[in-house]
C-alpha cells in the first residue's frame, strides 16, 4: 500500500482528485516535525486495507465483536442483582452494601469512556479492544476470586471501566468497516446489546444461583466463559481506524526513506 501524503500549502493538482468509492466524508491530516501538515489519503481507491473495500464476510466479523462485546458489558451489570443476598451473607455486609458491586461497576462504564474513547484515536481500535477485554477477564476473575468485599468491589468497579470499551469504541469500528450512514443494520445491532444485557443478566444469575446451590462467584464464572470467546476475537481483529492506518504507513514510509 501507498499513502499519499501532500501538505496543506502546495498548489492544487491539475487532475481532478479521485473520488473513493465509500465517498469518505472527511480528510485526515497529519502534523509533520517541522509544524506542516500533511493530507492523508489512499493512493488506490480500492485499496484492501482500507476497512471500506473489506469483504462483506470480514465487515460482519468486525461488526459482531463490538456487539458482543456491548452486550457482555451490559450483561456483567445486572448478574450480580440475584446474588445480594449470598453477598450479604458471605461478606457479613448490610443489604445496602451488597448492592455496591453493582453500583461500581456501573459506575466504572460512565468513567472508562471518558479516556478509553480518546487512546483508540491514538493507539488505534484493536490495541484498545485486546488490553481492555484481556484485563476485563483479569478482574472479573478477581471478583470470583475475592476474599473481602473490598477486593470484590475494586474488581467489579476496574472491571466495568474497562469493559466500557466495548460501548465507548464500538460505533467508531461500526462506521470505520461501514462508512458513516453505511451501516444502518450494524448500528441497529450494536444498539441492541446495551438493551439485552441487562434483561438477560438477572434471569441467567438466577439460573446460576439456583443450579450452583447459591454460589454467587458462579455468576462471575459465568461472565468469564462469555468474554472468553469475545476475548479470542478481539485477537483475530484487523485495525479498522482509517487516519491510524494511514498515520503508521506513512511513519513507515518515513523511515524506510530515512
Amino acid at each position: 500500500m501507498t499513502v499519499s501524503s501532500q501538505s496543506k500549502d502546495s498548489p492544487p493538482a491539475t487532475d481532478p482528485p479521485i473520488q473513493d468509492v465509500e465517498k469518505q466524508d472527511a480528510t485526515d491530516s497529519t502534523s509533520l516535525e517541522d509544524g506542516s501538515q500533511q493530507v492523508l489519503a489512499w493512493d488506490d481507491p480500492r485499496e484492501q486495507r482500507n476497512p471500506h473495500n473489506w469483504s462483506t464476510l470480514i465487515k460482519i466479523i468486525h461488526t459482531a465483536i463490538p456487539c458482543f462485546l456491548a452486550f457482555q458489558i451490559t450483561f456483567s451489570t445486572s448478574i450480580t442483582v440475584p446474588a445480594t443476598a449470598q453477598i450479604m451473607s458471605d461478606f457479613s455486609v448490610s443489604r445496602t452494601q451488597s448492592i455496591l458491586p453493582l453500583t461500581l461497576y456501573t459506575l466504572g462504564i460512565a468513567v472508562g469512556p471518558v479516556f478509553i474513547a480518546p487512546f483508540s484515536e491514538v493507539f488505534g481500535r484493536k490495541y484498545v479492544y485486546v488490553s481492555t477485554s484481556t484485563l476485563l477477564l483479569a478482574f472479573l476473575g478477581g471478583s470470583a476470586a475475592a476474599t473481602t468485599f473490598a477486593g470484590l468491589l475494586a474488581c467489579r468497579f476496574l472491571a466495568g471501566t474497562l469493559g466500557s470499551a466495548g460501548i465507548a469504541v464500538g460505533a467508531g469500528t461500526i462506521a470505520d468497516v461501514w462508512g458513516l450512514g453505511g451501516g444502518a443494520g450494524a448500528s441497529l445491532l450494536f444498539i441492541l446489546g446495551p438493551f439485552l444485557g441487562p434483561t438477560l443478566g438477572p434471569l441467567a444469575g438466577a439460573y446460576v444461583l439456583e443450579d450452583r446451590g447459591g454460589d454467587w462467584r458462579w455468576t462471575q464464572y459465568v461472565l468469564l466463559m462469555v468474554g472468553a470467546p469475545v476475548w479470542i476475537g478481539t485477537l483475530l481483529m484487523r485495525e479498522t481506524s482509517r487516519p491510524w492506518i494511514l498515520r503508521k504507513e506513512l511513519g513507515d514510509q518515513q523511515q524506510i526513506t530515512l
